[in-house]
């Protein structure tokens, strides 16, 4: 096994653990003082109020926005028999006014008017809000968001409105795989256990009942399962530690305590062991999958231990001797996915998915077969110190490197981890394992048997003989696959280290302080962007090929390379993600684009490695099929996606950005590969190469990266400049064009686009967006309840910047939408003419300081500057666009506003093409 620099983290691993086997916990973790890598820049302390609430401070003197996210101990699982979804009921109504701010449209108009914004979301077993604001309405915001908690009002009026928010919810997912797949999986399970029941509630479930009235159910529920020793928050903001102390203590302590309600251990999972019984549902769209999901215990010590995701990663990091390489060389499947899902406080399903080839569909005996051969493996070696120390390796790395600013996502699942796992370690959680265990891998591993074990089978062609109630999800139960107990023989082996693995060390780029001009020659220009945040060894490197292509179906058959491209280099790819480095191949207006980030890696040996694919893009003409296949098969998909997503498909198509959907399944249909080959060998003859190189990157490693580009170089015979991407869609005159959608639901998706690209254009759609945002929402979503997506905001596409109205519904037409949205822009004219001058600096402010937060970490400053340099735009645009919302006066600014918003509104209308048959029944 060849290993680079790692091995002398490899050996320390091994050494740590095998000395502290039993208890291991790093020497500086307390209450006070918390497990956090050597590169994570923020404060902590976590603290427990007189109440029982916990609660993580998070002093960050980076950070341009404040942050609160608070989970209870309460979800679905709480739900009575009688009202499913009234925990997700529950947290939609608890922003809608409390005892000391009564008013339902006032938290969410507060944040808006502050730069933030928030969100919920209902799980099993917990409940999550947060939101994010600016600084200087942090303690504001904060207050509003306690009483929630401490009193709210659930007002009856909202009540009723609000289920059916959580109706349209329900249909806006209605034909989601995942959801229907859970829900045939929910027939299996004990009946009386609450992982059985429905989760989502719509129309049907949330319904007055003969013992109480909805509003009664709601106050009832929060008494019982609300209460503050069942609580986990986490604040993050540039205040110190002192200061969120009092704040926490200040607004948190008025929550009550007391909980009405025990939380009841749950009973077994299934009635019977599942003893490989396979499940049978029938989809909606063509789909291929299998999977085996085991029954596994879910402890405090095996989660120390991080004993699933160990065996995950032993599933699916790339390993040449390996399950999925060997289905996959043998044509059984595309890819295989290993995931852990919670069933309770005590149970998980481990999952292994195969997406299948239809060779692979018709030897699922085969794929169990030598599933189970592999599994026989991991029982033989994974208990190995070294395999561990591999992958604690990889994990350690990645905490320690991470000098990233929390963002929302962080602080919402650290207040999750909060609520379920020890105070010292909640940043280590599911991050790095505190602890090493042979008999915690041994016995995990014992639960992965055939009796032990669900088979569930995904295709549109599947028998059916029964439908499950809330999906109307066709499916069948048989009792066992044909499959033989007897284990396979094959070689596989564990993986070994990645080739591109490197200990992250010390970079002199001392000498570049600001962005250079490297090269900039016919064939090549290339840039240096040092690194934005100082601290963070986080780099980026990024290749850009722009081709002038002489064919004229350049857009149909540049996506088609760039997933053959992918195919030609999963190896390397694998290896890369093994290696904790992030590579994507992705096509853009002018060509494609191959970009790495990470933060430590031996960058050289994986450039040169992807550049030969590039060099020499080749496949065997088996795999060629295969990967037009499955192109065919994506684009098919579309047509069934979601409805924002067919919606946003069909608006950049009309306005001239690519084709649809069906232009593109046509040209399909007469694909003529000899063409296609054609275009791969020109697809350098008249092009120009752009490379850019961002932070943790020395003057010789550039120029070796550089040097490697020869040879793509060599292939162009007429250079052209290096692409300008700046807008190529129509400005004007596009109009509305209704569509059929494959969809139960209408909805429109509209835009006003300014004639301008000016920086004071994009600095008025920005400010104009930010203002109505909260009022659209209150108006469409909260008070007349058009639908559950909702939104109005400020979007740019190719560097042009325009207003974008997204509103789907399962009451109202599309023209009634369109005549909404229309009413809607005349009454902000004049809420905008009326707005005191004092509220709209405020707003200016906050939206100035909201801008900067996509320059507090490496990552989103790196591809700000990298947009700057394809839009030809001044590198400090960012800036610029601060400094411009800033200086706008109310009178500029209310002239573009109302100029913008008299407009005729242009888009996409659509209608929907599923019969009343299919819709759920209400």
């Amino acid at each position: 096994m060849k290993v680079y620099i790692g091995l002398r983290w490899l050996v320390c691993i091994v050494l740590l653990l095998s000395s502290c086997q039993s208890d291991f916990r790093p020497g500086q973790a307390n209450r006070t003082d918390l497990i956090k890598g050597q590169s994570d820049p923020a404060d902590y302390r976590s603290i427990q109020l007189q109440n029982g609430l916990k609660v993580l401070l998070i002093s960050d003197a980076k950070l341009v926005k404040a942050y609160a996210s608070l989970s209870v101990q309460a979800g679905y699982f709480q739900d009575p028999a009688n009202i499913a979804g009234l925990a997700h009921l529950y947290e939609h109504m608890l922003s809608k006014g409390s005892a000391k701010y009564p008013q339902t449209a006032e938290y969410k108009q507060f944040l808006a008017d502050h730069g933030g914004r928030s969100n919920a979301s209902t799980r099993s077993r917990s409940t999550n809000y947060y939101f994010q604001v600016a600084n200087s309405g942090f303690a504001m915001a904060l207050d509003r968001f306690a009483w929630q908690f401490i009193d709210p009002l659930l007002p009856a009026e909202m009540v009723y409105k609000e289920r059916h928010a959580v109706e349209a919810e329900f249909r806006l997912k209605y034909r989601d795989p995942f959801r229907r797949k859970r829900e045939v999986i929910r027939q299996l399970i004990n009946s009386d256990h609450p992982y059985s029941q429905f989760s989502t509630g719509n129309l049907v479930t949330l319904q007055d009942t003969q013992q109480q009235n909805l509003q009664q159910a709601l106050a009832n529920f929060g008494q019982k399962y609300y209460c503050a020793p069942r609580m986990a928050a986490v604040l993050a903001s540039p205040l110190s530690l002192e200061q969120l102390t009092q704040l926490a203590t200040d607004k948190f302590s008025g929550v009550p305590r007391q909980c009405k309600a025990t939380l009841s251990a749950s009973p077994a999972v299934f009635n019977h062991p599942p003893a490989g019984k396979v499940v049978n549902i029938k989809t909606l769209n063509k789909r291929s999958r299998l999977t085996m999901s085991f029954l596994v215990p879910n402890s405090q010590s095996s989660r120390d231990a991080m004993v699933a995701d160990y065996i995950e990663w032993l599933f699916e990091t790339q390993n040449a001797n390996g399950l999925e390489t060997y289905l996959q060389k043998h044509d059984l499947i595309q890819q295989l996915y290993a995931s852990n899902s919670n069933l309770d406080e005590g149970h998980d399903l481990f999952n292994i998915e195969f997406k299948l080839t239809n060779a692979g569909w018709k030897q699922p005996e085969s794929i169990v077969a030598m599933t189970f051969a592999y599994i026989e493996l991991l029982r033989e070696q994974a208990m190995q110190q070294d395999y561990f120390a591999v992958f604690q390796q990889l994990n350690q790395q990645r905490f320690n490197l991470d000098g990233r600013h929390k963002e929302a996502d962080d602080i919402r699942a650290l207040a999750e981890s909060l609520l379920f796992e020890p105070a010292f370690q909640v940043l280590a959680a599911g991050r790095i394992a505190t602890r090493y265990s042979t008999e915690e891998i041994r016995d995990w591993l014992a639960h992965l048997i055939p009796e032990n074990m669900l088979v569930i089978r995904e295709n549109s062609h599947l028998p059916e003989h029964k439908i499950e109630s809330i999906y109307n999800t066709a499916y069948s139960i048989d009792s066992s696959l044909n499959s033989s107990t007897k284990l396979a023989k094959v070689a596989f082996r564990l993986p070994e280290l990645s080739p591109y693995l490197a200990d992250a060390v010390a970079v002199d780029v001392s000498d570049v302080k600001h962005p250079r001009l490297l090269i900039d020659t016919k064939q090549l220009t290339s840039w240096y962007l040092p690194k934005a945040v100082a601290e963070d060894s986080y780099t980026a490197i990024t290749l850009y090929i722009d081709t002038l292509s002489s064919t004229t179906d350049f857009d149909y058959l540049n996506p088609l390379f760039v997933k053959r491209l992918e195919m030609q280099l999963e190896n390397v790819l694998g290896a890369a993600s093994q290696a904790n480095i992030s590579v994507d191949i992705s096509t853009t207006r002018q060509g494609l684009k191959l970009a790495l980030s990470g933060r430590s890696g031996d960058w050289p040996k994986l450039w040169q490695d992807l550049l030969m694919g590039l060099q020499q893009p080749q496949l065997e003409s088996s795999r060629l099929k295969d990967t037009l296949n499955r192109h065919i098969h994506s684009l098919q998909g579309r047509l069934k996606d979601r409805l924002s997503s067919q919606t946003k498909q069909l608006q950049d198509a009309l306005l001239g950005l690519h084709p649809t959907t069906r232009q593109y399944l046509d040209y399909f249909a007469q694909f003529d590969e000899s063409r296609y080959q054609h275009f791969v060998r020109h697809y350098l003859d008249n092009a120009h190469l752009t490379s850019i190189y961002y932070g943790h990157v020395s003057a010789t490693q550039w120029q070796q990266m550089n040097q490697l580009l020869n040879p793509l170089a060599s292939k162009i015979k007429q250079p052209i400049p290096a692409a300008v991407d700046h807008w190529q869609g129509k400005h004007s005159n596009i109009g509305l064009q209704t569509n059929q959608l494959n969809s139960q639901d209408s909805a429109v998706r509209l835009v006003l686009i300014p004639q301008s690209q000016s920086l004071y254009s994009h600095a008025a759609v920005e400010l104009l967006a930010s203002m109505l945002k909260a009022p659209f929402f209150q108006q469409l979503r909260t008070e007349e309840q058009l639908g559950y997506s909702v939104s109005v905001a400020a979007k740019q596409s190719y560097g042009q910047p325009f207003l974008s109205y997204y509103v789907q519904s399962p009451v109202a037409g599309s023209e009634g939408l369109l005549e909404r949205v229309k009413q809607f822009n005349q009454w902000a004219v004049t809420y905008l003419s009326m707005m005191p001058l004092t509220q709209f600096e405020q707003l200016k402010t906050n939206l100035s300081v909201s801008l900067g937060q996509s320059q507090i970490n490496s990552s989103s400053a790196e591809g700000g500057l990298r947009y700057n340099i394809r839009k030809g735009r001044p590198l400090d645009y960012h800036k610029q666009l601060q400094q411009a919302v800033a200086s706008m006066s109310q009178e500029t600014f209310l002239a573009m506003a109302e100029f913008l918003l008299k407009q005729e509104l242009q888009g996409v209308l659509a209608e929907p093409s599923i019969t009343v048959s299919e819709k759920p029944d209400l």
